[in-house]
């Protein structure tokens, strides 16, 4: 949009690529294992430290600024009340031998790199701004 600053709030949680997700769901199957199971990327990050890495990753920190801002401070949508922080351990995963999460930034470096971003940004990239 051309916007060159954001307010990016600060409520914590453990930002997971579904591709993880699936990956450790499928060893949970071979394994033949059945109930519930928490998995999310190892780490926690604010939305901030996400929106962050996003624009490091993309190689626009000359370009977009991400200013820090209390949770309470961004408007949201959701209908649902939020709590400030969403965090699991994956212990019963790591228990049973079977964690196979990486870190959230792993995760997301290779979700950036699909052609739907080249795509996306690419009028961006060579615009100059």
């Amino acid at each position: 949009t051309g916007t060159p600053r954001y307010a990016v709030g600060s409520r914590l949680w453990q930002p997971t690529f579904t591709e993880d997700l699936a990956r450790n769901s499928l060893a949970l199957l071979a394994a033949g294992k059945e109930g519930v199971w928490c998995m999310s990327c190892e780490g926690v990050a604010s939305f901030h430290d996400v929106a962050c890495e996003c624009i490091r990753q993309l190689g626009f920190e000359n370009r977009v600024a991400i200013d820090h801002v209390e949770a309470s401070a961004v408007p949201v949508a959701d209908v649902a009340r939020r709590p400030g922080r969403v965090v699991m351990s994956n212990q019963k995963l790591k228990a049973a031998g079977l964690y196979a999460q990486r870190r959230w930034q792993a995760a997301l470096a290779e979700y950036l790199k699909r052609p739907w971003f080249d795509t996306l940004f690419h009028s961006f990239r060579n615009s100059g701004g």
